[in-house]
């Protein structure tokens, strides 16, 4: 419970921020679904990405927007191991997220890095 707590309190300010649908929508069962919420301000977001229980594709890319491309950013997932370091041209062009069960979901924080 602190741990889902603790994530609450990173994230839940990005909520008052930009929205961006990285995905097509659909209810289907055999799909990926993904969106990202971006604070510009705070010049820092996440993204979630869900992989269906029927999604054949153990992986997705996702491009996230609203990025400076010069800058540097700092991509954690929450469930997973240390950061990445990664520039915000990169991020548009593709970040890669891996779910081996599903089905899944999974959280990205990102900051930029000064």
């Amino acid at each position: 419970l602190r741990k889902l707590v603790s994530e609450w309190q990173v994230v839940s300010p990005c909520y008052f921020g930009d929205y961006y649908p990285l995905t097509d929508y659909s209810l289907e069962n055999t799909v990926w679904m993904a969106w990202q919420f971006d604070r510009p301000d705070l010049e820092r977001g996440f993204f979630q990405a869900f992989r269906r229980a029927d999604c054949p594709e153990e992986e997705l890319t996702v491009r996230l927007r609203g990025l400076d491309p010069e800058a540097t950013y700092r991509v954690t997932n929450l469930d997973g191991p240390e950061p990445v370091a990664t520039t915000g041209a990169a991020l548009a062009e593709g970040f890669a997220v891996h779910a081996a069960e599903r089905p899944a979901a999974l959280i990205f924080t990102y900051e930029r890095v000064r």
